[in-house]
C-alpha cells in the first residue's frame, strides 16, 4: 500500500482555510480527501453533558485514527 499525502492547513478563522482547501481538490493532479479539524467537536455531545477529561482522548484518538484511514 501506498504511503498516502497529507497537505495540512493551519491558520485563525476566517484565514481562507476552506478556500484554499476547496481549491487544491480542484486543481490538483491527484484526488485529495479535506477533513477539517472542527468536524470532530461539531460531532461531540454538548460540554454540559459529558466530562470533557474523560472524551477528549475519544476524541483526540478518533482524529488520529481518522486521519491514517484518510491518508
Amino acid at each position: 500500500m501506498r504511503k498516502g499525502k497529507i497537505i495540512y492547513l493551519e491558520g485563525v478563522s476566517g484565514a481562507g482555510k476552506t478556500t484554499l482547501a476547496r481549491t487544491l481538490q480542484t486543481r490538483l493532479p491527484e484526488p485529495f480527501f479535506w477533513l477539517a479539524g472542527d468536524m470532530f467537536w461539531n460531532i461531540a455531545p454538548p460540554p454540559n453533558t459529558f466530562e470533557l477529561a474523560v472524551l477528549f482522548p475519544k476524541i483526540e484518538s478518533a482524529i488520529i485514527n481518522t486521519i491514517k484511514l484518510y491518508s
